[in-house]
């Protein structure tokens, strides 16, 4: 500009005082200022278009988990068959069995399961304890089903620091379930189950192990034990847990194994 507009007094003072055309030059504090209020202006800049992308991204996110629970909830009602009708019945069939302790044991354990399935499931959050007494009714009412002889079930939900932690409902069901359907329904011999859950400092760890089922022929079965159960609590983990989980999945000839931690 100097070159083209010699004799242009606004050039010529712009020249004068920010043009470096010597070493000493780039260190004057005039010039110094100019600099630095230049790159002041521009990482503002940059960090409002990034706090403003970090916010519709964010958007995006909730909207996504939005849109995820409004499916959930859609997918819950209409499998809720009358649930008042549900409940109705099992109290008339305990009234019948109410001399039969393990039948009624049974009834009072499947109404538990119902009630939590139907309502508390629909919470946005549940109770370490909520969830553990879940699990628990789930896995008595399994090991009533299956004779010893042919299952054998070790849990131990008994290492939790806090109860009072909160999780999101409906989550380590998943991974129990499969071990069940995958591990025990597929499998002709004796079959086991190793659960355990602990909690400290906001940490918790879920740990499940189950043998692989065996085909009639003797053959190791080798169809992937995981399918859309799997993929389901996954993708729940993504939006719920986002960062704060580490699912761990080991699969051998014999085991199948599923380590989760999350950052309550």
């Amino acid at each position: 500009m100097r070159y083209l507009h010699p004799e242009n007094p606004v050039v010529a003072r712009l020249y004068k005082n920010f043009a470096v055309n010597g070493f000493r030059k780039a260190f004057e504090g005039e010039l110094l200022l100019w600099i630095f209020s230049l790159i002041i202006w521009f990482n503002t800049f940059g960090i409002i278009i990034k706090i403003g992308k970090d916010f519709h991204e964010s958007s995006l996110e909730k909207l996504a988990i939005a849109q995820e629970k409004n499916s959930m909830e859609i997918s819950f009602l209409r499998a809720q068959i009358q649930p008042h009708f549900l409940f109705n019945t099992l109290n008339s069939i305990y009234g019948l069995i109410i001399h039969n302790e393990e039948a009624s044991k049974v009834v009072i354990q499947l109404s538990n399961l119902l009630r939590f399935s139907l309502y508390d499931s629909a919470k946005d959050h549940i109770t370490l304890k909520e969830e553990i007494d879940f699990l628990s009714n789930y896995l008595l009412l399994e090991k009533m089903r299956y004779k010893e002889s042919r299952v054998q079930i070790e849990y131990d939900f008994e290492q939790i620091e806090n109860k009072e932690k909160i999780i999101k409902p409906l989550i380590l069901i998943n991974f129990i379930e499969n071990a069940f359907k995958h591990g025990i329904n597929a499998t002709i011999k004796s079959a086991w189950i190793k659960l355990s859950m602990t909690e400290k400092d906001g940490i918790l760890t879920f740990h499940s192990a189950n043998n692989k089922p065996v085909a009639a022929t003797g053959k190791k079965h080798h169809e992937s034990t995981g399918g859309l159960g799997l993929k389901n609590v996954r993708r729940r983990l993504e939006l719920e847990y986002q960062t704060r989980y580490s699912l761990d999945i080991k699969e051998t000839d014999d085991v199948y194994e599923v380590s989760l931690i999350l950052k309550l």
